[in-house]
């Protein structure tokens, strides 16, 4: 085993070489040999979440990583909700299910247009959720959180 030196200063960005696929590929397969021995799933997420270490600065902070890969929202007062993001979407809540509805980003376009040109602000729309009703529910005539 090799020695495994921890820098308690401040770190500063090196340029790295990219890696080709195929050395990413020969990296990868190790990683996700010892995340399987110790009883771990290879997810979609860690799965991307390793694809951009290794594709990337290979020292990144959490911050980096949620940028390029990852999507957080909240509902409710509940815990954050992490996915894999392939694309810039936003988020629908159903208040009675729970069903989460992705749609693009551009439908918010005319909300955040008017907000800028109105108020003068920017909305950033992607860290929080539109709440409502589905479709189903909504012809049900259901309003609460049904459990």
């Amino acid at each position: 085993m090799g020695v495994r030196t921890i820098y308690r200063g401040r770190m500063t960005r090196r340029a790295t070489r990219a890696l080709t696929a195929e050395q990413r590929a020969q990296r990868l397969e190790p990683v996700l040999g010892k995340i399987r021995d110790a009883g771990g799933r290879v997810t979609q997420s860690r799965l991307a979440i390793l694809e951009c270490l290794l594709a990337g600065p290979h020292h990144a902070t959490v911050e980096e990583l949620e940028a390029r890969v990852l999507y957080h929202l909240h509902v409710d007062h509940g815990p954050s909700i992490w996915h894999v993001a392939t694309d810039e979407h936003e988020h629908l809540v159903c208040r009675s299910c729970g069903a989460i509805t992705e749609i693009g980003s551009d439908d918010f376009e005319p909300l955040r247009s008017a907000i800028a040109q109105r108020y003068g602000f920017v909305l950033d729309t992607h860290h929080f959720v539109s709440q409502g009703l589905c479709k189903r529910c909504a012809a049900r005539g259901k309003s609460d959180r049904q459990q």
